[in-house]
């Protein structure tokens, strides 16, 4: 008898632990089932771009299952970096995070490791953990709420990229996401660049147009009228007269031809024509010849020219946009200084560099129209102290040609004491480069 309850206890305890495996097996099977659903929907919910990526994150950290999170966030096209809120250990980092910023979890293993690798500089640092953090209590109070902020990361490979970054906090758990913005923001400075670049040509091409039809126009009107007059009255006129209206014909016709210059010169510039064609220059020949040309001009309104004289040298640089510099300068003078003035021109020569100072005592700049002058946006045309035309373009042609041949100008003056326009410009080809980082100021 006793031996048959013996029998009888063990068979129970055998059929309950049959019955406990099955049962365990049942929920097992069950746990996995709810996995590959849970996998399942959110598989198709990242196949799905009508979904945010950022409600979707916030829904994934909500897996409890450490399992189905990660396979989850093993695709997930956000850059993911989780940890402990509390120890700020590192628990996953995802395929997007290795792929945007080159670490492994080895190589950031706690957030303080991560956060100082991708933001070096201390302070920048403490910015944007402020930021993080007022975005993950936003995100405690409502799970409507899903902001970033956008920052520039340190990668392993040395580069640096601009990303959008936030924070998810669940339980004990911290969510570190983010995407790259690099080739978004290189796309939007192109095209503010090139809407800049179209205003510039459109502002550029009104002001031809302009140039073209009024200032190269009226002194056509003005040589054709003379030109009649001389032609209707040859045999009464006064050969007196008829001297000034010649002389009225060759200044309008030089000045004209002047204009016509400037305008093909910063064409040529513009549509990137211009090339440079450096040769060896004696200075002092080049101011001989700019003086000479513009002699009968200052003689015209009693106005001195000198020409301060040093030691000579030779220099190597673009001769006739040189030239177009000193002409459009020296003109500039005469026309903005007043009868019995005088315009000095020095040349000073450097280690590396030579320097073109026009002087003048003429009506002067204001500090306001200073900065307007070499824009051609902004520079106005302005009548001479003898009421003189003018376009408005030889300044800003001569800061791009200066600047071509790797130079400065540079502009000095006071109302009714005069103006002192410095040229500085490489003694050769070779010290261009040098010439970029000396420190000059600029009038634009």
């Amino acid at each position: 008898m006793t031996l048959f309850f013996i029998l009888a206890a063990i068979a129970s305890i055998i059929l309950l632990y049959s019955l406990f495996n099955s049962f365990k097996d049942l929920l097992h099977s069950k746990k996995e089932y709810q996995n590959t659903i849970s996998l399942q929907k959110y598989s198709n919910l990242l196949k799905d771009n009508t979904k945010p990526n950022g409600i979707l994150l916030t829904e994934i950290s909500e897996i409890k299952n450490h399992y189905a999170r990660e396979v989850l966030l093993k695709d997930f096209p956000m850059a993911t970096y989780m940890f402990t809120d509390i120890t700020g250990r590192g628990k996953y980092v995802n395929t997007a995070f290795e792929k945007l910023l080159g670490y492994s979890l080895k190589e950031v293993p706690t957030i303080y490791k991560c956060m100082q690798v991708i933001f070096p500089d201390k302070n920048y640092r403490r910015y944007i953990k402020n930021e993080l953090k007022k975005i993950c209590n936003e995100g405690k109070k409502t799970k409507s709420i899903f902001r970033s902020i956008e920052v520039y990361v340190s990668c392993k490979d040395g580069s640096k990229k601009c990303i959008s970054m936030g924070c998810i906090s669940k339980g004990n758990l911290k969510w570190f996401y983010s995407f790259d913005l690099t080739s978004s923001k290189k796309k939007e400075k192109l095209i503010l660049n090139g809407e800049h670049q179209l205003k510039e040509q459109n502002t550029h091409k009104d002001k031809v147009f302009s140039i073209i039809a009024h200032d190269l126009r009226s002194p056509f009107n003005t040589i054709l009228a003379c030109s009649d007059l001389l032609l209707e009255n040859i045999k009464e006129i006064e050969k007196e007269e008829a001297l000034r209206f010649t002389k009225i014909i060759k200044t309008t016709a030089e000045n004209s031809l002047s204009l016509l210059d400037n305008l093909l010169n910063w064409s040529k510039l513009q549509t990137e024509q211009s090339n440079l064609n450096p040769q060896k220059i004696i200075i002092s020949r080049v101011i001989n010849e700019i003086m000479e040309l513009y002699s009968s001009a200052a003689a015209s309104k009693d106005i001195e020219l000198d020409y301060h004289r040093s030691d000579d040298f030779e220099i190597c640089t673009d001769l006739n946009m040189l030239k177009t510099i000193l002409r459009n300068i020296v003109s500039n003078s005469i026309k903005f200084t007043r009868i019995g003035g005088k315009i000095s021109i020095g040349v000073k020569k450097e280690q590396r560099r030579f320097e073109i100072a026009i002087v003048d005592n003429g009506i002067g700049i204001s500090e306001r129209n200073k900065n307007k002058l070499f824009r051609i946006q902004t520079n106005k045309w302005t009548p001479g102290t003898s009421d003189e035309k003018g376009s408005g373009l030889g300044l800003p042609l001569c800061k791009e040609l200066i600047e071509k041949l790797g130079g400065r100008i540079s502009l000095e003056s006071k109302e009714s004491l005069g103006s002192e326009f410095k040229l500085i410009l490489p003694l050769t080809f070779e010290n261009v480069g040098g010439l970029k980082n000396d420190k000059l100021v600029e009038s634009s």
